[in-house]
């Protein structure tokens, strides 16, 4: 399906934008947390990587509730996981279960767009996470 540039690139844009980042908070003096450069690493994995699995939620949506992003965020990307999967699902049943064809089927190209809504979504959060990681302060216990 792909090319084999296609998985250069991918790879380059996500070493690329994590030493952008990491090299960013040394230039900046930044303090190194944990769980906050964690969660943004990993944002950077799955919107630079081919394949999203849905077991790839369960690196980053804890990470998220620990770090207190905004509810309604995290809830828009479960949501338009859920879709995702629910419009991949039916696609299985229509063809392997009912025995339609794509011909009769045509609806399942609605999971492209619920793809990039869902990486809408993790891009809006990532966003969050990099705000939150050049703040002075990330915690009033750490010093």
């Amino acid at each position: 399906y792909y090319d084999v540039w296609v998985n250069y690139v991918t790879f380059g844009l996500m070493v690329g934008l994590s030493a952008f980042y990491v090299l960013l908070k040394i230039a900046r003096k930044s303090n190194f947390n944990l769980v906050i450069d964690t969660s943004f690493l990993i944002c950077v994995f799955l919107l630079t990587s081919k394949v999203y699995s849905p077991q790839y939620n369960l690196w980053i949506v804890p990470l998220f509730l620990i770090m207190g992003l905004n509810y309604r965020k995290i809830m828009l990307y479960e949501l338009f996981n859920l879709v995702v999967l629910w419009s991949v699902f039916q696609y299985f049943w229509e063809f392997f279960i009912a025995g339609h064809t794509v011909l009769t089927f045509p609806y399942f190209k609605l999971t492209y767009v619920f793809v990039v809504l869902r990486h809408l979504a993790l891009l809006l959060l990532a966003v969050d996470v990099w705000k939150l990681s050049f703040l002075k302060s990330v915690s009033k216990h750490e010093k």
